[in-house]
Formats: structure tokens, C-alpha cells, sequence
């Protein structure tokens, strides 16, 4: 092993010198394995180096962008091309059979923040894996029966990976029952203290190990499976150094951006004695390890500081970083040569209010240097259960208020609807309807609905007046006596609009409805396409057919849990299906041929309710409905 080692190192150093402009003119060691004479690359190293550590030859197109959580409060992004991609699916696999789990069952990956997609796709490398990973978040807003339900189907026999604290928060949720369906539980991304290790274990009935990963390397060792907490290198993968006491890696497959002896923040001991099994690659233990950071939400909530990180590596910065100054206070320190233009510290700014809340103050700080301030310490495995999606209605309630008066408007009401008030079919496309009443021609809020969306661009804001509303759409006024949940001022008494007007206005809605889901069946890029994306359009199809259709024949209800409980046959199918991935309540299929069916069985649904509401329309009985 130490001679093919050797080999992998000598020959990842001739590439960086070729092929990396950083890396340019490196010096060869005469011990291909000790790399003791060359420098330690930190954290800030990659920071300031850029595209100088992305290698000049292969294919960038091909190459998988990773960011870092952000556990320290700075993200890293790092380029990875194929083989690092596929070694680290042949090791999972490798640790879950020595942990007794044979055959393809499937990698499942679990995540709890909302932001992060679900997917799902069968292994490129030809290994017969489905690799998926799925955001718990949404399926979080159902009632425990059906989380534990729709959860013990999903992870049935399945290697299952996350966090220490997902899972924490999981057994949590299951309670003393737990679930005795998954194959094998490996934990990555934290340490584990014991209890939590322990409660994880009694919770989930299965094998339960750990992976030592870094998002910007891989996976660097795996724990043996006869002694906790002990990690043995895994040396196909990566190059170990403990440096008093400091943790050093260098990846050995990545040639798209190589780190030569990375200082991970990480601390770990060897342990000289070796351990219990049979393995002969060296093995050591961590003494300490990066913890993630929380920020504080305007209820004393925490959220993972990691949720933001997607937002802040697209800003055009060298380098940035996250702390809380007290509640409802973010500071954001960034090094640049130039400041932040105000949309960019906007699209900063928005994510942060939206998940702690809308009164959020954040403050930007621009560095000539790298100088940063220390992190602040938050809980590792933070209390409680509760996964919000977005601002609260109490959140919304009086940061409307506050805005209104800061700007002197006086709408004669701000009506809120749709999912945000039904957070079990919220998906992460879904809107936050406000309706604003008042008798201003709309063009008189142009400027301060622009104001308001750019504070929370996930707001949609209409503009309606007591007089109107029915003329512009019967539906939207049927949704506002439903539904509607006045943040300002009182509902005010909205006519129920007649069966006729719902019926021809149902009519031409889902007509259109089934002609765009046929251009979007027809159009060659659909069957790849973004497989959650597809769902919730036919989500969208489905529920608002459903929703015309229950308002002409049977009840005044709009809601969509009411709505579907009464139109739509529980029993499973492509609707079903689609409405379930749409809301993430299940994870997305790996097959391309899935968003094929979800959009047919939506134009389905669209037609025969198109057709009902015109036999309803031209009918000798159309006059006995009001």
C-alpha cells in the first residue's frame, strides 16, 4: 500500500506542476510520500488563490461546483471532476458492507434546511446506484402519523446519510418508536457526541457508523466498525498528515482543483496501537473538529448558518463571512475590490429576513485584507423540532405594519393566501400571495410594491378593490372569502361570484392549462429536465382544476388540502405522485420518465374538469345551480 501511495502522490504533484498555474514549479520530494518541505495550504490560501488552483486542462463543464456549509461562517467553493465523484460512492458502499449491507439498496442522503433541492439520479459510473437526496423540511409540516409513514417508506433498506444533528432531530421526532426500516445509518459533516450517538441508535434499529468528510475534499476516512470514533484513512481517497496535532489532506484523485496539504481546521491523534479489525490502513481519532454555527431567529429559533451560504457564494466577492451582533442583527464582512452594488446586497439580505425574521438588520463591511471576526459560538445540536419554511404570519403581520407606516401607505386592507397559510402543500417554488385592497388604480403601487418585493421577493402582490374583484378573476375572490387572512385592516364582504362566471372562467383556465402542459410534454428537454420542477407544475395543474370543479358542483372551499381530499382519489397514482414530489413529501424518482407522467395525468385532470364545467355550462340543469 505505502508504494502505490507513493505512486499516487508523485503523480498528482508532476500534474499540479503541469497543469496548475498556483502549483507552478512545485518542488518534487525525493520521498514521494512525505510532503513534509512543501507548504500548508490554509483556508485563506484558497481564498485568495481563485481560479490560480482550477487546473488548465480537462472539461469545466463537466466539473461539479461544491460549497462549503460554512461551518466557520466563510464558504469555500471547490471544483470537482469525475473520479473523486465516483471513488466516494465505491467507499460509502464499501463501509455499508462491512457493515452488512450487500447488494444496490440505494444512497439516500437526508437534509433539514429549507432552501437545499430534493434529486435524485441513477450513479453515471455505470454501479447500478441510485443516489438521491431529500430535503426533509417539507415533509417536517405533516402530522406525525403521516411524517413517520411517508418517511419509513421512503428510507426502507436504504444506506441513509446526513448530519449528526438531522438525525438527532430525527429520532427526535419519531420518538420512542423510531423506525426499524433503513439498511444502515453513516453520519458525516459534525462530531457525534455520545448520548446523541446513542439516542440515534436506539432510534433507528440499524448498524450505525460515521464518515469523516469535508466538502471540499471528500471523504477522508471511514470509522471502524469495531471501535467508535476511530477513523481509518482511507487512502485511495486521500493523503493524511497529523501536524501537531493539526489535520492535513490532500486528495489524491481531484484533478480539476487540487489542494496539496490543506489545513482542514480539524484536530486528531493517531492511534499507534492500531484497532480491533482487520484492516491495515492507519487509523487515528479526532481530539477536536469545526463546529457549526447557528444564527438566532427573531423567536429565539436557530437556524443553520450553512441555509445561507448558496446566497453569499454567488456574490462577486473574494471572501466572505457571517456573524450575529445581537437579535435581529447580522453583520456580513466581505473582502472585494469594489462595494457590493444594492441589488447584490439585497439578494444577500433577503434569504437572511426571510428565514429570521422580516425585521432583520443587516450590515455589509467591506475589507481591503483578509480580516475577519472571530466566529460567535452557537449550540452544535440546537433544541427543539420545529423547521419553519419561511416568515411567520405574526412576522409578516407586523413587518407590514411597520413598513406601511415608514412609508405612509394606507391600504384599506393586505390580504394574505395560498400555501403559506398551508404549509403542508407549501412547495419551494410557491409563492407568498398578498392581495392588497384599496381604490387606487394599480399603477399608483407600482413604486412601493417594487419596494416591498425587493425587501421579499417571494412576496406576489395583487392590487384589488371591493368593486373589482369578481371582474377580474371569480376564483381569486373565492380564494380571498376562503382563504384569505387579513394581515391589515378586516376582510372586506366580497360578493361570492356566480356558479356561471366560476364554470366559463374553469373552463378557459384549464383548457390553457392542458395546452401548456402539452408543449411542455412535447418539448424533447422535458424527460431530463428538473424532476421537482415538472411535479409542480402538474402540482399547480392539478390543484386549481380541482379547485374550479369543487366551487361549481360541490362546496364553497378553496383551501387545497379541502379540495383534494374531496376531488382527488387518495389511492396512489401519477396525480398522487406528483403532488407528493412537488411538496418533497416524498423523494423525487431517479427515472427521466417520471415528469412524462406527472404531466399527462395533470393534462388529464385539466381536460375532463374542462369538459364538465362546459357540459355544466350548456346544459338544460345549469340553472339550478346559483
Amino acid at each position: 500500500m505505502q508504494r502505490e501511495l507513493s505512486s499516487q502522490i508523485g503523480e498528482l504533484l508532476a500534474y499540479v506542476r503541469e497543469n496548475v498555474p498556483y502549483y507552478a514549479g512545485i518542488p518534487i520530494p525525493s520521498t514521494e510520500a512525505d510532503l513534509s518541505g512543501l507548504p500548508i495550504l490554509e483556508r485563506a490560501d484558497i481564498q485568495r488563490a481563485g481560479r490560480s488552483l482550477q487546473s488548465l486542462s480537462g472539461d469545466p463543464d463537466g466539473w461539479l461546483a461544491t460549497s462549503t456549509s460554512g461551518t466557520t461562517g466563510e464558504p469555500l467553493t471547490v471544483f470537482f471532476d469525475s473520479p473523486p465523484q465516483a471513488l466516494e460512492i465505491r467507499l460509502i458502499r464499501r463501509l455499508a458492507e462491512r457493515l452488512g449491507i450487500g447488494g444496490s439498496p440505494g444512497i439516500l442522503h437526508l437534509t433539514l434546511h429549507a432552501p437545499g433541492p430534493s434529486r435524485a439520479m441513477v450513479s453515471p459510473w455505470g454501479d447500478g446506484n441510485v443516489l438521491t437526496r431529500w430535503n426533509l423540511a417539507r415533509l417536517w409540516q405533516l402530522d406525525d402519523r403521516a411524517f413517520a409513514e411517508r418517511l419509513e417508506r421512503a428510507v426502507a433498506g436504504r444506506i441513509l446519510t446526513a448530519k449528526p444533528s438531522v438525525f438527532g432531530l430525527l429520532a427526535d421526532r419519531l420518538g420512542d418508536r423510531g423506525t426499524s426500516a433503513p439498511g444502515v445509518v453513516l453520519m458525516s459533516g459534525e462530531t457525534c457526541p455520545p448520548d446523541l450517538r446513542r439516542k440515534i441508535e436506539e432510534r433507528f434499529h440499524c448498524p450505525v457508523s460515521s464518515l469523516y468528510t469535508m466538502a471540499e475534499v471528500g471523504i477522508v476516512a471511514t470509522e471502524c466498525p469495531a471501535a467508535a470514533y476511530a477513523y481509518h484513512c482511507e487512502q485511495e481517497s486521500c493523503h493524511i498528515e497529523i501536524l501537531d496535532g493539526d489535520v492535513l489532506v490532500t486528495p489524491l484523485t481531484n484533478r480539476a482543483m487540487p489542494l496539496i496539504r490543506y489545513r482542514s481546521g480539524d484536530r486528531a491523534r493517531w492511534l499507534e496501537g492500531g484497532c480491533r479489525c482487520d484492516r491495515a490502513a492507519p487509523v487515528f481519532e479526532l481530539t477536536s473538529a469545526r463546529s457549526p454555527r447557528h444564527l438566532l431567529t427573531a423567536d429565539g429559533g436557530l437556524v443553520s448558518i450553512g441555509t445561507f451560504m448558496k446566497a453569499m457564494i454567488s456574490l462577486p466577492v473574494d471572501r466572505i463571512s457571517l456573524a450575529q451582533q445581537g437579535a435581529g442583527q447580522v453583520r456580513i464582512d466581505y473582502q472585494a475590490r469594489t462595494p457590493l452594488t444594492e441589488s447584490d446586497r439585497e439578494r444577500a439580505a433577503a434569504p437572511l429576513r426571510s428565514a429570521l425574521g422580516l425585521g432583520t438588520r443587516v450590515s455589509f463591511h467591506r475589507h481591503e485584507a483578509a480580516a475577519f471576526p472571530l466566529a460567535d459560538g452557537r449550540p452544535v445540536h440546537p433544541a427543539g423540532t420545529a423547521v419553519p419554511l419561511g416568515p411567520s404570519l405574526e412576522d409578516l403581520s407586523s413587518w407590514l405594519e411597520s413598513w406601511c407606516a415608514e412609508h405612509s401607505l394606507t391600504p384599506q386592507a393586505v390580504i394574505l393566501t395560498g400555501s403559506v397559510l398551508e404549509p403542508v402543500f407549501r412547495t419551494r417554488f410557491s409563492d407568498v400571495d398578498l392581495t392588497l385592497v384599496t381604490d387606487d388604480p394599480p399603477e399608483a403601487w407600482t413604486g412601493p410594491v417594487r419596494l416591498i418585493r425587493r425587501h421579499l421577493p417571494a412576496l406576489r402582490v395583487m392590487i384589488t378593490s371591493e368593486r373589482d374583484s369578481v371582474a377580474r378573476s371569480p376564483l381569486a375572490t373565492c380564494r380571498l372569502i376562503c382563504e384569505g387572512t387579513p394581515l391589515l385592516g378586516s376582510l372586506p364582504a366580497f360578493a361570492w361570484p356566480a356558479s356561471r362566471a366560476l364554470a366559463t372562467e374553469g373552463v378557459h383556465w384549464c383548457q390553457t392549462a392542458a395546452d401548456t402542459l402539452w408543449h411542455q410534454f412535447t418539448d424533447p428537454d422535458t424527460a431530463t429536465a428538473d424532476t421537482l420542477a415538472t411535479a409542480y407544475l402538474a402540482h399547480k395543474v392539478i390543484v386549481n382544476a380541482c379547485r374550479y370543479r369543487h366551487v361549481v358542483f360541490e362546496d364553497r372551499q378553496t383551501r387545497a388540502a379541502s379540495v383534494l381530499a374531496a376531488e382527488l382519489d387518495p389511492a396512489e397514482s401519477p396525480a398522487t405522485e406528483a403532488i407528493e414530489v412537488a411538496c418533497e413529501h416524498r423523494p423525487p424518482p431517479p427515472e427521466c420518465a417520471a415528469s412524462l407522467r406527472y404531466l399527462t395525468a395533470a393534462r388529464a385532470i385539466a381536460l375532463t374538469v374542462a369538459a364538465e364545467l362546459g357540459d355544466y355550462l350548456t346544459g338544460t340543469n345549469a340553472e339550478d345551480f346559483p
